[in-house]
């Protein structure tokens, strides 16, 4: 069980590192005031959504209904965009028990397409964050990716 709040602690705090990278900003305070600046001026960024979505994942500890709905407005936004797409399934994978169904087959088919071409750097995030998920949430995962025709020895690199 230590193990796993480790591996948790490890992958929540990479996605938030790798998300704060995106924009050069802290997600707390200035970022979702910068954020909602830019989405202001731009509102069908993809980028900013995803960064309040984030932050206030990790503020909360949980999936609110306003992540929720800042995840959602992300994909709207920016649907196929490569590393977004990356960004939101460590999001995804990391809040997977309280994603809606709708959610969940949309992180299934970002994390299905970035597992495809993922560069060799990357595996340890999505690793670190499958290790943290429980038995059932992993084995749902893995069969949405299974459909989504992710070979089960790529899925086996990962942990799944």
């Amino acid at each position: 069980m230590a193990d796993r709040g480790i591996a948790l602690a490890l992958g929540v705090a990479g996605l938030c590192t790798v998300i704060s990278g995106l924009w050069a900003l802290q997600i707390e305070g200035r970022a979702n005031a910068s954020a909602r600046q830019v989405l202001m001026e731009q509102p069908l960024l993809g980028k900013p959504w995803l960064n309040l979505a984030a932050g206030e994942f990790q503020t909360e500890g949980v999936l609110t209904q306003k992540a929720e709905r800042f995840l959602e407005f992300s994909i709207r936004s920016a649907p196929h965009e490569g590393d977004l797409m990356f960004e939101r399934s460590l999001l995804g994978v990391a809040a997977w028990p309280q994603l809606s169904t709708a959610l969940k087959e949309r992180v299934a088919y970002d994390l299905s397409a970035v597992l495809s071409y993922m560069p060799d750097q990357r595996p340890l995030q999505v690793a670190l964050l499958v290790s943290a998920m429980g038995a059932s949430d992993r084995g749902e995962l893995k069969a949405w990716l299974i459909r989504r025709h992710v070979a089960e020895a790529r899925l086996a690199s990962f942990g799944f």
